[in-house]
């Protein structure tokens, strides 16, 4: 149940080549290989329960797909390296800080 994810809205960013991270939006069926769906009528990954009807919900995840190594500095395991893609990662997710202070 992720009821404290569903207070603010949640971006994952996410590389197609980074073998850890994977798009959170669609269902719990989807397997990486899969196309992404465009809608569906299951309920995604991360659900929230209200305590009183016992209806669960989905909770909303804003995917963002990136390319790390086409925009970082390269080395080690670049697709895995969100901190060196300013222009993909560091400026949105500073936009999004920035935003959720204000």
């Amino acid at each position: 149940d992720a009821v404290c994810l569903s207070q603010a809205p949640w971006t994952n960013f996410w590389d197609e080549t980074d073998p850890v991270a994977d798009p959170l939006g669609p269902s719990k069926g989807w397997r990486r290989g899969d196309p992404l769906p465009e809608l569906s009528n299951e309920l995604p990954l991360f659900t929230v329960t209200d305590p009183d009807t016992g209806v669960q919900e989905g909770v909303a995840v804003a995917d963002v797909q990136t390319s790390n190594a086409a925009h970082g500095a390269g080395g080690g395991l670049a697709a895995h390296n969100y901190w060196d893609n300013q222009e993909e990662f560091v400026q949105p997710l500073a936009s999004i800080l920035a935003a959720s202070t204000a």
